[in-house]
């Protein structure tokens, strides 16, 4: 058997996992600490994750959210992308949306409204941290 690994770049700040479902946000949780990620950040469901962000603008490294929750995944995005009260560093933080399908209008939408990447569900972990490692490379 051959083991898969991803090496993550040193992540400076929280990873923010965002989904109603606490059993997904266990699963990324779990996978991004196999990875050696100890920093991570879970708002309650129905929490304002933009509060959380807004709290510590700085302190942040990525955004995991999902598309299709309440309020949306796209409403963060776009609060983050074009709210002018959102500070500078928050309007450039990496940001991956979980999407339940690949319909292409909504792929488009969510890449349009500042997405850095994009992560079907369902997922694997070694497909999480390759888009989590795509994504912060990226950013650098």
């Amino acid at each position: 058997m051959v083991e898969a690994r991803v090496t993550l770049p040193p992540i400076r700040g929280r990873i923010l996992i965002v989904h109603e479902i606490m059993y997904i946000r266990h699963q990324i949780r779990q996978i991004l600490l196999g990875a050696g990620v100890r920093d991570i950040v879970e708002p309650e469901p129905g929490g304002d994750a933009y509060v959380t962000l807004r709290k510590n603008p700085e302190g942040f490294a990525l955004v995991i959210d999902d598309f299709d929750i309440n309020p949306s995944g796209q409403y963060l995005l776009k609060m983050l992308r074009n709210d002018p009260g959102t500070p500078a560093v928050l309007k450039k933080i990496p940001f991956i949306m979980l999407l339940s399908n690949a319909d292409p209008a909504t792929v488009s939408d969510v890449m349009n409204s500042g997405a850095s990447g994009i992560l079907l569900k369902p997922f694997n972990g070694i497909t999480l941290l390759k888009t989590v490692k795509r994504v912060l490379d990226k950013a650098v």
